[in-house]
């Protein structure tokens, strides 16, 4: 019996200091819970990225106190409830738009209502951009870091496959094109070649890729004809439209200069090529010489120049020889076939 009476006083003083703690009294003494007048409290965590190809994409925010989900503007999703901390939703589908106007608050299970937190803008784009080829590399070209000219409907990161590479990585968008400068990843300038598996794509801002557009094929070669006399014109020459004969390594077009010309303007790669000569004005060449300055350039499909090749020196002679005495002069003189004659000429004769 004194055991009892002395836990008595304890069990009463546990009893009131649980009591307090589970609620308070206000003067009519009618029980207040201490959180019914806060109001859950959200932040952005984790935007949605922007843009984005992911049509259902994830959105991570915070909330101070659990409680239910209402969403506004042109996003929703499935989860509707929330958890103290971070929560990532996955918002239901959506179509390609620029997306502005997403909201979600938060009703704890007092009904206090949080602050409207706005989703930040995002645009879902989940169009590929598309690459067409505006100016093709020439072909051929001695250029080893040649230009390719493409548009893309959309701005974003190239990507080189094949024998060629850039250092060029971004494209602008249309109406504007995009100039490149090819070269090789691993040898710089291209080397001396045809290239027919060079191709070039562009991943927009969303993720979203083209497809490969092949780059027309073209030739890199940077080898000069190589010229060689064959025949030179005969000196001196009666002929005021004389021959003469060369050898070219490669096709390509013939440049004259000097005194002379000929209305051959293109060749094929030949060991003998023979053109006929006139003079610079187009007409035969005139009486006289030396030719001395007459000479061919020929340069191929890919803009290299030969070495110049001088043709000549050569002179045109046109006017007939004359007597211009005998020796005896008269022939009465002659007394026998044994007689000798001494003709002498204008110019020196071919005897």
């Amino acid at each position: 019996m004194k055991t009892i009476i002395k836990l008595f006083p304890l069990l009463a003083i546990f009893q009131l200091f649980f009591a307090g703690c589970g609620e308070v009294r206000n003067s009519n003494e009618v029980p207040v819970d201490i959180e019914i007048e806060t109001a859950p409290a959200l932040a952005e965590v984790t935007a949605v990225p922007n843009p984005d190809k992911d049509t259902s994409p994830n959105y991570t925010f915070s909330s101070t106190e659990v409680g239910t989900i209402e969403y506004g503007g042109s996003c929703s999703a499935g989860i509707t409830s929330t958890v103290i901390g971070s929560n990532t939703i996955t918002l239901n589908a959506l179509s390609e738009a620029t997306y502005s106007d997403c909201t979600i608050k938060v009703t704890d299970t007092f009904g206090n209502v949080s602050e409207t937190l706005t989703i930040s803008p995002f645009e879902v784009d989940t169009t590929a951009p598309t690459v067409l080829e505006v100016t093709a590399v020439t072909d051929p070209t001695n250029n080893q870091t040649p230009e390719y000219v493409f548009s893309s409907t959309e701005a974003g990161t190239i990507t080189y496959d094949g024998a060629c590479s850039s250092n060029t990585t971004s494209a602008v968008s249309l109406p504007s094109s995009n100039t490149i400068a090819l070269t090789n990843t691993s040898l710089g300038n291209l080397a001396e070649d045809n290239y027919t598996n060079c191709k070039v794509r562009v991943t927009d801002a969303a993720g979203n890729v083209s497809s490969w557009r092949d780059i027309s094929e073209f030739e890199v070669d940077t080898d000069a004809p190589t010229l060689e006399l064959v025949t030179p014109v005969k000196t001196p020459t009666n002929d005021t439209t004389p021959n003469y004969s060369f050898s070219s390594s490669q096709s390509g077009t013939v440049t004259y200069g000097g005194s002379c010309r000929s209305d051959n303007s293109s060749i094929t790669a030949s060991d003998n090529i023979t053109i006929a000569l006139e003079g610079s004005d187009g007409n035969a060449l005139a009486h006289g010489g030396p030719y001395d300055n007459c000479t061919i350039t020929v340069t191929d499909n890919a803009s290299n120049d030969s070495v110049t090749l001088t043709i000549g020196p050569f002179s045109i002679d046109t006017v007939r020889p004359t007597v211009i005495s005998t020796s005896p002069s008269n022939s009465d003189n002659i007394t026998s076939p044994s007689s000798s004659i001494s003709v002498t000429f204008s110019e020196p004769m071919d005897n």
